[in-house]
């Protein structure tokens, strides 16, 4: 409902009535989403970002998000291997989408009512998929597929990659080819929206913490696409 407009214009019509009607309407209006949705309900009617209070919850810790799965999994009798869930919780980053996207995929992966390594690789693999469809815009999922810029995401899924990283950090663990495209690749992503920069010279930090979990989960994707076609 985000991208249509009419959508934005009535919420910004109904708090005016509300607030300009005689008899006061208690009610409580809460909207739900990911920080993308309230950027497209402001460019549609500016007026919104002035309705509501943003609330940022912040993310689950790694023993949170490891009771989320157990819970989940225990709920259905499945178990899961103790090797399993630390995989499970680095790529789900604490945050609430990406566990039920992360757990989802699993729970589909599995055929014997207990989680193992396998089970969690193949869920991962399909939960950045479905991430990447449903919740990244278009362009930059497609941009982020593309033979040139997968060499670079590998790259920069080696090294601890938070929500601020510098340049000059990534770039000294990439080929001249990687370093050649590199700033076409941070280019696209600052247009995109993906990427801006820091406060400190050559710094640049993610718009918002799904898209560097993205980034992350995609360099395995990567990494695992390659260790694959050695396997054959």
């Amino acid at each position: 409902m985000s991208n249509v407009p009419e959508f934005s214009y009535f919420l910004k019509s109904f708090v005016d009535e509300i607030a300009s009607s005689q008899k006061p309407l208690p009610i409580l209006l809460i909207l739900v989403g990911i920080p993308d949705r309230i950027i497209d309900l402001t460019k549609n009617q500016p007026s919104v970002s002035r309705i509501f209070n943003v609330i940022e919850p912040s993310s689950m810790n790694n023993n949170e998000s490891k009771e989320f799965f157990q819970k989940a999994f225990g709920s259905v009798a499945i178990t899961t291997k103790p090797d399993v869930l630390p995989d499970l919780t680095h790529y789900s980053g604490g945050l609430p989408v990406l566990l039920h996207e992360v757990g989802d995929a699993v729970y589909w992966e599995n055929s014997d009512n207990s989680i193992d390594k396998d089970d969690a690789i193949k869920g991962i693999l399909r939960a950045a998929e479905n991430v990447g469809r449903k919740y990244l815009d278009h362009q930059v999922y497609q941009t982020l597929r593309s033979e040139t810029y997968r060499s670079i995401l590998r790259r920069m899924g080696k090294i601890p990659l938070e929500a601020e990283f510098k340049r000059k950090e990534l770039v000294k663990e990439m080929n001249d080819s990687e370093c050649r495209n590199f700033d076409n690749f941070r280019r696209r992503m600052e247009e995109l929206g993906v990427l801006v920069k820091g406060e400190v010279q050559g710094e640049y930090k993610f718009v918002n913490e799904l898209f560097r979990l993205y980034v992350i989960i995609e360099s395995k994707v990567t990494q695992l696409e390659l260790q694959s076609v050695k396997l054959e």
